[in-house]
Parts: structure tokens; sequence; C-alpha cells
């Protein structure tokens, strides 16, 4: 008889016929009957232990603040934040939060203290950019326009030539040149058909926008 060399070798190598000096001909369909309930037991209580381990683990700070602001327990939310040393380095998901937090508040008062603080006393670069970013969002949320463009601004001078930056220019523009109210900026486009369109060539005229995407 040629015994299994592991206990994992009996769960997942095939069964075949073997003669041994006892039961030679039920032993493939004693094994199968019983290999299957104790597989099937064994695959449970693995899951079981991950999902066990897994609950076991502590959240993150970050994850902690998100699930106070979506609880709308803002309150020990601003206790957790002001607890934290200015240079923590979650502060760039953290002013997120406080986004997410000021827009279901309907004030962006603690988001500006707070970015402030930050951009103010941080040492990372890029930390003091997303701050900067932050504040102008509040303000610009808050109707504060000037104050607004001027904190993007800064986004561009502690971080020039990124992706921030470039967003952060992008809004100024949408604030002076396409808000509501304001005069459409003018264009000059080809069309699929190659024919040349222009915003002067449509004054006076009925324009429909359709904005689609591919998504």
């Amino acid at each position: 008889m040629r015994l299994a060399r592991s206990w994992r070798q009996l769960f997942t190598t095939p069964l075949r016929r073997v003669k041994t000096p006892w039961e030679p001909a039920r032993y493939s369909a004693v094994m199968q009957s019983v290999r299957t309930p104790l597989t099937t037991a064994v695959s449970a209580f693995l899951l079981l232990a991950v999902a066990l381990a897994r609950a076991q683990q502590p959240r993150s700070l970050v994850q902690d603040l998100h699930a106070l602001v979506h609880a709308k327990k803002f309150a020990d939310m601003e206790a957790k934040v002001d607890a934290l040393d200015p240079q923590d380095s979650n502060w760039k998901a953290i002013l997120e939060l406080l986004i997410e937090g000021g827009e279901q508040q309907g004030t962006y008062d603690y988001l500006k203290r707070k970015a402030k603080l930050v951009r103010d006393t941080n040492s990372d670069v890029e930390t003091r950019a997303t701050a900067a970013f932050a504040l102008a969002t509040g303000y610009w949320r808050s109707g504060q326009l000037a104050e607004a463009k001027a904190a993007f601004g800064e986004v561009a001078k502690i971080l020039p030539g990124s992706d921030l930056a470039q967003t952060a220019a992008g809004n100024v523009h949408e604030m002076d040149d396409l808000a509501i109210g304001h005069q459409a900026p003018r264009f000059v486009a080809v069309t699929t058909t190659g024919e040349r369109l222009s915003a002067d060539g449509l004054r006076g005229k009925v324009v429909l926008l359709h904005f689609w995407a591919s998504w």
C-alpha cells in the first residue's frame, strides 16, 4: 500500500483503486465519501480564519475619520483631527475628507482653518500644495472668489508644473471666464466634416451644446 506523503496530497491528488490486503474494492469509494465533506469543512474553516484575522486588524486613522464623516459625527471627527501633529503623513487624505465634511455641513470654516495650518507648518511640499488647494476649494465654495484665486495661485508656487498646479490654474480660469453670466470664450475649431466653426460665426444664433462621453 502506498501512503499519502502529506494531508495536502490526500485532498488534491486524483483517487484510484488500490489493492490492499484489507477492503481492496471499497477503498476509493470510502475515501471519496470522506474527502468531499472534509474538504468543504477545511475550506470553510480557512475562510473563517481569514475573516477573523481581517476583523481583528486595527483600522487606520483615515478609515476612522471616513467612518465619522459618513456617520455625520463631525464633532468626533474634529476632535481626532485637532489631536494630529501638523507633520502627520496622513494630511493629504485627511484634507480631502474635510472637504467632504464641509460639503455635508454646508460650511467650510473648519476646513479652511486646518488647511491654513498645514500649508504654513508642514514640511512636505506635496502636502503643503494639497493644503493650499484644499484652502482654495473652501474659499471657492464659500463664495470668497478673490481668496480662492490667491490660494489656487499658491499651489503653483509651492509645486510648480505639477498636475495639482494645472488643476488649480484651470479652476481660476473657470472662475474668471466660465462662470454663469459670463460671455462665452472665443474659439475656432474644425468639425468632423472639415468645416470651420468659430464663436464669431455663431453670434446671434441659438446654440445647443450637447455634452457626451464614450464611457
